[in-house]
């Protein structure tokens, strides 16, 4: 088969799969011709692309849009967060997402798989399990950056924190989707802080408390200050930072401090 031939078989897997599910195993599967074969005439699944967007058989802007279920996703987001979650239906992310119903079922099954997916891709675990294990990190870096993650999506998913605080009726398995994915993040955070204290970098304390008390002043800084105070968040960065600053030294100065250890060794 001709690079020509691949490469049309590959713009209709692509318009057909929306991009997201067209793999390297589909095209040679579409093709019949080996994985190994495709990678060495194209080199990979991108570089096919790119190829079809040079010699115009796939429109360079379609390459830029993002696959159908990042479509759903993002629609996904739009709905929860002018609806909230309790009484959304398919209907009306799919037409928020461009596609038919079908699609979405498709893809993720029923509307609580939707809902389960996009719970399951909140950024602050995503961005935890890039902390690699056992090896040297930033400590305070790590945290600032993954406090800003958090007080973002936050900003960005108010229907999330709306579900676990308001929506009681009729949303008790999403709920307890909502409850186990938090209690995931803080035990990753707290894994991660228990190596830290191995190596070290934090005095030794139940790591699971310490990160529920992390993750307990950013909730005060992005929802119960925005809801309950007027005080919007302004910078997460810089939110991040004060909260980071808290957690790791304290805000006693340095003579205070000596004292309370001080006492504290008396004890």
């Amino acid at each position: 088969m001709t690079d020509e031939q691949i490469l049309t078989i590959t713009g209709q897997l692509w318009r057909q799969n929306g991009g997201a599910a067209f793999t390297m195993e589909q095209l040679a599967a579409a093709t019949g011709v080996s994985r190994a074969t495709l990678y060495r005439r194209f080199g990979s699944r991108e570089a096919i692309l790119q190829r079809l967007a040079a010699e115009q058989t796939i429109e360079a802007e379609e390459l830029s849009r993002p696959d159908v279920p990042t479509r759903i996703l993002q629609a996904a987001r739009s709905i929860f967060s002018r609806y909230g979650f309790v009484g959304v239906t398919i209907e009306q992310i799919a037409q928020e997402a461009g596609v038919g119903p079908a699609t979405i079922y498709r893809h993720f099954g029923s509307r609580e798989g939707l809902i389960e997916k996009f719970v399951q891709l909140s950024r602050p675990r995503e961005l935890l399990r890039t902390f690699t294990s056992g090896q040297p990190r930033d400590l305070e870096a790590d945290l600032v950056m993954l406090a800003t993650t958090m007080l973002e999506f936050v900003q960005e998913n108010p229907a999330l924190l709306r579900v676990m605080l308001f929506e009681g009726q009729g949303s008790e398995v999403l709920r307890e989707q909502m409850r186990s994915t938090q209690e995931r993040t803080a035990s990753r955070l707290a894994a991660y802080l228990a190596e830290q204290m191995a190596m070290g970098n934090l005095e030794r304390h139940d790591p699971f408390e310490l990160a529920l008390s992390f993750m307990g002043m950013l909730f005060g800084l992005s929802f119960v200050g925005p809801h309950s105070y007027n005080r919007p968040l302004a910078d997460p960065h810089a939110s991040a930072q004060l909260v980071t600053r808290i957690f790791l030294n304290g805000l006693a100065q340095p003579q205070l401090r000596q004292q309370l250890q001080q006492m504290e060794k008396l004890r």
